[in-house]
C-alpha cells in the first residue's frame, strides 16, 4: 500500500460521483459490461449464483418475445413500439426486461437460490439474460487500488458510482458511508473499526440493552437524518459540472 485516503470529520459530508469536480474524479474507473461473465468478473453477481445458471436462463429466454400491441388492462398501460396519439405507451423492451426479471427470480428460486438473492441476481442480470441487448450499463467504480480508505466522516456516494474498492477500511466512531444507490459494492481485504473510548462502552451497552427503539445516544450515534444529509449534498456539489 502506498498511502491511505482519509474521508476528515467534517460538517459537510465528502460525495464521491462521476463529476470532473468530486474528489473522486481521480480514482474513477468506467467499465461497459458485455457478457455474464463480465459482470463476474466486476463482482455484479453473487459469486454463490453458478455461472451457469444465468447461462441455463438466457438461452431459455433468447427466443420470449411480446405482441406489438397490447392494450393492458386497469392501470398499466398500452404496450407498443409505436406511438398513438393521446395515449401514453410503454416500450416493448422495458416490458421484455421486466418480464425476464420475473422468470429469471422465479428459476433461480426453483434452482435453491433464496428468494432475495434470486431477485437482485435477476435485476443486476435483465440485460444479459433477456434478448434486449441494444444498450450495455455503465459500471463506474471508484478505485483506491493501491490505498486504504480511513472513514472519519460522512462519506456519501451518489446514484451514478456503483462501487468502491480499497486495500483495507478502517471506521472511527463517527464514519459513515452512505450510498444513495440501492445496490452498492464496498470490497475491500478488511474492514475494521477503531475502538471507542472504554468510559462510553457501559453507557452503550446500558442504553442498546433496554426494550424498544433505541433513542441516538450522545457522542456515539448521533446520525444525521436522510433529509439533512441530502441538503448539505446538495449544497456541497451545487457549482459541480
Amino acid at each position: 500500500m502506498s498511502g491511505t485516503y482519509v474521508i476528515e470529520e467534517s460538517r459537510d459530508p465528502v460525495v464521491f460521483s462521476d463529476s470532473p469536480d468530486s474528489p473522486a474524479a481521480e480514482f474513477l474507473v468506467e467499465e461497459r459490461p458485455r457478457s455474464i461473465s463480465d459482470l463476474y468478473r466486476l463482482g455484479i453477481i453473487h459469486p454463490a449464483i453458478p455461472e451457469e445458471d444465468l447461462n441455463d436462463i438466457r438461452r431459455s429466454l433468447e427466443h420470449a418475445s411480446v405482441p406489438d400491441v397490447v392494450f393492458s388492462e386497469g392501470n398499466h398501460g398500452v404496450v407498443s413500439s409505436r406511438e398513438f396519439d393521446g395515449i401514453a405507451t410503454i416500450p416493448l423492451e422495458v416490458v421484455m426486461v421486466r418480464d425476464a426479471v420475473r422468470r429469471a427470480t422465479s428459476m433461480l428460486i426453483a434452482r435453491g437460490h433464496s428468494p432475495a438473492l434470486a431477485k437482485l441476481t435477476a435485476e443486476k442480470g435483465a440485460r444479459f439474460i433477456s434478448p434486449v441487448r441494444d444498450a450495455f450499463p455503465v459500471w463506474k467504480e471508484v478505485r483506491f487500488l493501491d490505498r486504504d480508505l480511513e472513514v472519519r466522516g460522512l462519506l456519501f456516494l451518489k446514484r451514478s458510482i456503483n462501487a468502491l474498492t480499497a486495500g483495507n477500511v478502517k471506521f472511527h466512531t463517527h464514519g459513515w458511508i452512505f450510498p444513495e444507490s440501492s445496490h452498492f459494492l464496498l470490497t475491500c481485504n478488511e474492514m475494521v473499526g477503531v475502538p471507542t473510548n472504554p468510559l462510553e462502552i457501559p453507557l452503550v451497552v446500558e442504553e442498546m440493552s433496554k426494550p424498544g427503539p433505541h433513542p441516538p445516544i450522545e457522542g456515539y450515534t448521533d446520525r444525521l437524518a436522510v433529509s439533512e444529509i441530502l441538503a448539505r449534498v446538495e449544497a456541497v456539489t451545487s457549482g459541480w459540472r
